[in-house]
């Protein structure tokens, strides 16, 4: 009968070799903070039930309500090093500067001591956790797809904001960030490069020639190169890395 052929076929086929061709699909536990089971980590964290509601990315505003900035895996005291790099390397020590995405607003800090005048957006908790933690920074609640913000600024950066947008919004990003940038004016950016493992939660993956394709018609794509980041966690990130002039 069907059962016993059901068996037969089981115990006389390797299914090891289909086993190892099947991605696993990450657990936004594992993309939050390390873990690789789903079930594990919600029994572990259940609070991020409440994050994740079957979408490709948590609600932000939860998760920095309920979580401390500290533990999330994008937390960077220090400045990123291509920024500093490139600032650096164009000499460029003064100015206005937005940080798009601010996230725990460690980044716009940075800035800030090295001179800059800087103002940092992002969602309302993530600004109102940034406030705390740097009150002598300017921050301020805007979606950067529904932007209030007016004036214009020497100088952007996004280190996070752009690759978790929705592919059909990214002209409304690029017009809001041309809009925002002074003539001539640099927008430095960072995000998840096509070397990065491809998963179905998460920030999008680019190429190199991804960012000139899609900011090219807008902005000077004076330079992009692939790097990588090391998250709170452990885990080293696959980035790419593009600066545009306005």
């Amino acid at each position: 009968n069907l059962s016993r052929l059901s068996n037969r076929l089981k115990s006389n086929v390797n299914l090891a070799p289909f086993r190892l061709a099947v991605p696993l699909r990450p657990s936004p536990r594992e993309w939050i903070g390390g873990g690789d089971d789903f079930t594990v980590a919600m029994n572990q964290q259940p609070e991020l039930k409440r994050f994740w509601q079957g979408g490709r990315f948590p609600n932000w505003n939860d998760l920095y309500q309920k979580q401390s900035v500290e533990t999330m895996p994008w937390y960077k005291p220090t400045l990123l090093e291509e920024l500093a790099q490139e600032l650096e390397s164009r000499n460029i020590r003064s100015g206005t500067f937005l940080d798009i995405g601010t996230g725990p607003g460690t980044q716009a800090n940075e800035l800030a001591k090295m001179g800059f005048t800087v103002t940092g957006t992002d969602f309302p908790a993530a600004v109102e956790a940034a406030k705390q933690k740097f009150p002598d920074v300017t921050f301020v609640a805007d979606d950067i797809l529904n932007s209030t913000l007016s004036g214009e600024f020497d100088c952007a950066m996004d280190r996070g904001c752009f690759h978790v947008l929705p592919p059909e919004k990214r002209h409304v990003y690029i017009d809001t960030v041309t809009r925002l940038l002074k003539k001539d004016g640099l927008l430095f950016l960072s995000a998840f490069s096509i070397e990065e493992p491809e998963r179905d939660i998460g920030p999008y993956r680019f190429s190199e020639s991804d960012i000139r394709e899609i900011f090219g018609s807008a902005f000077d794509v004076i330079s992009t190169r692939l790097t990588q980041s090391n998250e709170q966690n452990g885990v080293i990130r696959n980035t790419v890395f593009a600066v545009m002039k306005r």
